[in-house]
């Protein structure tokens, strides 16, 4: 369970990702399910089987995207349950090239989170990867990571080196560091971003002098991500003394920014204010402090200092321009029960999208309290179709997790367009089994829309078998 919390972790580390937005939507994906199995409790083989085999009859029927899909929804759950190789061959039959190979990089973690180190990589050899090795170089990622936190340091070397594009090499390498810092192991966090390779492109670069950065910077660029991410969990573990000594040590003035700015959010985090002000005042970056201040908004509406942090929330906005702040302070503000103050917050914000993130806090928040008929009438002034509909199928998730499923199928009711309808109402299903009605929710799933959907939500059922 640790080792795959870390490699979730490395989605959300403050550092950018030029490139890798595809590996990183893929392995965030991912993950975050193989976490919930890591946590789940033994299911019965025995309906679970049943429902699989009543899913892969539906499958079988469909061709295209539909296929696709359900083929998709099946390795997923198979993969979860620890049945690797029906995963896989569930995976292999996903006629979409991107679906099939990001299929297989889930099998491939899942053996690897299992111990099935020898397993997982035969898996990875065999991804035909359609994303510029995007998915295969997430799987051999996984694979390192879970070899590294098991202690085996030159297995998980090995391995980040069948990563042919360098740069994800680097990229690999910098999250493995980053996991063993989740682990708590900082030394060998600390060993492994030292033994980062990070030549990718240099020769290029300076055969066309076609780069405006420093040869420096190119090189060491996962070197001086992996001690910032590192410095930023330090400090979340509580040792802010020594994640400032760290940040402070990178050479290069912008990763130092970066560096000193997490160890600031991780105060922010925890509830250190004070401190985290201090942190922020060493950021030597334009607009550096802004995320930490963001951060700091929502610690003080969370310690009930209301006004300080709606008035923090308007000073971020004066002086970057940025609507973050006020959409901090609208989610904390529902979270807290404040609903109205909340709105008021929000009704400040110009910006379309920040709009539509506060209002889609707020409503989610209330859907969380119970709030149902609240939570719908938020979402409703959400003005964007494709928005609304994200809104109203998470606030039929909470409301089907918690058996209040007239409320999750109002909800579904109101989002426009057949398609986003039946992906909404298959994840309300396996939220409903998530939240102790797998009874319940077999019954509601026999009475659904047929297709991918049918099937994704036999699939979703299956994994929250009690």
């Amino acid at each position: 369970m640790r080792a795959l919390a870390g490699l979730r972790h490395r989605i959300d580390e403050v550092m950018p990702r030029p490139g890798g937005f595809a590996m990183a939507r893929l392995v965030r994906f991912w993950l975050g399910l193989l976490v919930f199995m890591a946590s789940a409790a033994p299911a019965s083989a025995t309906d679970r089987a049943a429902l699989l085999a009543e899913a892969a009859t539906l499958a079988a029927a469909l061709e295209g995207r539909a296929l696709s899909e359900a083929r998709f929804a099946l390795a997923q759950t198979r993969a979860e349950i620890g049945d690797a190789d029906a995963a896989e061959a569930d995976a292999q039959a996903i006629p979409d090239d991107y679906m099939r190979a990001e299929a297989l990089a889930l099998v491939a973690a899942a053996r690897a989170q299992s111990g099935d180190i020898a397993g997982a990589i035969a898996t990875a050899e065999r991804i035909e990867d359609a994303r510029e090795q995007s998915a295969r170089s997430a799987a051999f990622e996984a694979i390192a990571v879970a070899q590294a936190l098991a202690g085996d340091a030159s297995g998980a070397e090995a391995t980040t080196g069948a990563i042919e594009d360098l740069y994800r090499r680097a990229e690999a390498q910098a999250a493995i560091a980053r996991a063993q810092a989740r682990s708590g192991d900082f030394d060998a966090a600390l060993e492994t971003a030292r033994r980062i390779e990070s030549t990718y492109w240099l020769a290029d670069a300076r055969a066309r002098d076609a780069y405006r950065f420093s040869e420096v910077v190119i090189e060491d660029m996962w070197y001086f991500a992996a001690l910032s991410a590192i410095a930023g969990i330090r400090a979340e573990a509580g040792d802010v003394t020594a994640a400032r000594d760290l940040a402070r040590s990178i050479r290069d003035g912008g990763w130092r920014a970066r560096a000193v700015a997490a160890v600031a959010l991780a105060q922010a985090r925890r509830g250190e204010i004070d401190g985290a002000i201090a942190t922020a005042a060493e950021i030597d970056a334009v607009s550096g402090d802004q995320p930490v201040f963001v951060e700091i908004v929502r610690a003080q509406i969370r310690a009930g200092r209301f006004d300080d942090g709606i008035a923090t929330a308007r000073a971020v906005m004066a002086a970057y321009g940025s609507a973050d702040g006020l959409v901090a302070a609208a989610a904390a503000l529902a979270e807290a029960g404040d609903d109205a103050t909340a709105l008021a917050v929000t009704s400040e914000i110009r910006d379309s999208h920040a709009h539509v993130a506060a209002l889609t806090e707020i409503a989610l928040a209330e859907a969380r309290r119970g709030g149902h008929a609240a939570a719908l009438e938020t979402a409703q002034r959400i003005p964007y179709q494709h928005e609304r509909a994200a809104a109203l199928q998470r606030i039929a998730e909470i409301a089907a997790a918690s058996g209040a499923v007239d409320a999750a199928e109002t909800a579904l009711a109101a989002i426009e367009g057949a398609h986003g309808r039946a992906a909404a109402w298959a994840a309300s299903i396996a939220a409903e089994a998530a939240g102790g009605g797998p009874e319940a929710a077999r019954a509601r799933a026999a009475t659904g829309p047929g297709g991918a959907a049918q099937v994704v939500a036999l699939a979703g059922i299956a994994r929250h078998l009690p």
